[in-house]
């Protein structure tokens, strides 16, 4: 069988039922070292700008608070690489630092870390949880939030990121 017939092999029903589902633009290496046409699952951020729920200019200031937030390391906790050089340690330590800084004023401006903006930014943004799980764990009297009230929410983040990263 060709390499090429194994990778274009259709999806079961069950998997195209959740997210779109598409080629990578780009080539990548596999374990083997070919090359390999991985395939790519449509975030929640394109899709929502996909529906027109939001513009180029909130998925994109979504998309950096994410990368803010890898890089400061928030998601996880591990042990440093033992083999790394101590001037390499000191350089992304610093790189972290600037990066937490910086989503702690996105966090602010979003009202704080108590707030329901800054929760869905940290969870849904942050630690890539989805709208439901989101709603399920965040709540106000001891009910969880709708779905749609979830959102909303979502959508007033990325509305308030777009003009804090703007400025």
């Amino acid at each position: 069988m060709r390499a090429d017939a194994v990778t274009d092999t259709p999806f079961p029903p069950e998997r195209l039922q959740h997210d779109r589902i598409t080629r990578d633009g780009g080539t990548t290496a596999d374990s083997d070292g070919g090359i390999a046409r991985p395939w790519r699952v449509e975030g929640l951020l394109a899709r929502l700008e996909r529906h027109g729920d939001i513009g180029r200019a909130e998925r994109m200031a979504g998309e950096k608070f994410q990368e803010l937030f890898a890089r400061a390391n928030f998601g996880c906790l591990r042990a440093s690489d033992m083999a790394r050089s101590c001037h390499a340690a000191v350089a992304g330590e610093l790189n972290g630092i600037a990066a937490r800084e910086e989503c702690h004023r996105a966090l602010t401006a979003l009202g704080g870390h108590g707030s329901a903006a800054a929760s869905a930014a940290w969870f849904i943004l942050g630690e890539q949880l989805s709208l439901r799980e989101w709603a399920a764990r965040e709540g106000w009297n001891g009910r969880a939030v709708s779905g749609h009230v979830a959102k909303g929410i979502l959508l007033a983040v990325l509305t308030i990121l777009r003009h804090h990263f703007k400025s």
